[in-house]
């Protein structure tokens, strides 16, 4: 027959297809044979693909200033460079209030301060006077600045809440000297109240 030598080489093809290492030895095509064409960008010589890299040291320089990793730091072609050349990502910088941390003021931060520790504070400090209610330390405690808000906070941490609460309790006369020494020390206040 006319078909058999093209039924032979056709069986010679796909036994020698067949002991290849391929996914798939169908998916196979023209273009893979052809130098140029195949599944990956081939360079027609060693210095067109040095012209790429060293097109991507200029490139990665260039974003290099507001990369994250780097900051203001310049790289140079040469730093650039490693043995091993590695495909990097960009990562933008950070903008200048999220780059640059900055330190706010004590007075800056509100500090909540309930009415059970405001009377407990109330006790601690001034012992012979009557402590006040619930209402009146929520109206007294608005009127206070962020400042003396931490420090009645801070005073009234000093002793636990069940010791506080024990009926024979009574306190030295070093709390009362604590804040006595606070407002003292402590300047001025500008307390700016919304009603």
């Amino acid at each position: 027959m006319v078909f058999q030598p093209f039924k032979e080489i056709a069986n010679r093809l796909a036994s020698f297809l067949s002991r290849l290492s391929l996914p798939n030895p169908l998916r196979l095509s023209l273009r893979d044979f052809l130098p140029g064409l195949g599944r990956y960008k081939h360079y027609r010589s060693p210095v067109e693909e040095q012209r790429w890299w060293d097109e991507s040291v200029r490139t990665r320089a260039f974003f290099a200033r507001s990369d994250a990793r780097h900051g203001k730091i310049e790289i140079s072609a040469q730093r650039g460079l490693t043995s091993v050349p590695l495909i990097m990502s960009y990562v933008p910088r950070l903008l200048p209030q999220y780059r640059d941390p900055c330190r706010l003021d004590d007075a800056a931060n509100e500090c909540e301060l309930t009415p059970s520790v405001y009377r407990k504070w109330h006790k601690l400090v001034y012992p012979r006077e009557n402590v006040p209610s619930r209402q009146e330390a929520a109206k007294i405690i608005r009127y206070l600045s962020t400042r003396d808000r931490r420090e009645i906070a801070r005073i009234a941490r000093l002793v636990t809440d069940e010791a506080a609460a024990q009926k024979g309790f009574s306190p030295s006369p070093a709390y009362r000297d604590l804040w006595v020494s606070w407002l003292r020390h402590k300047g001025p206040d500008l307390t700016i109240v919304f009603e």
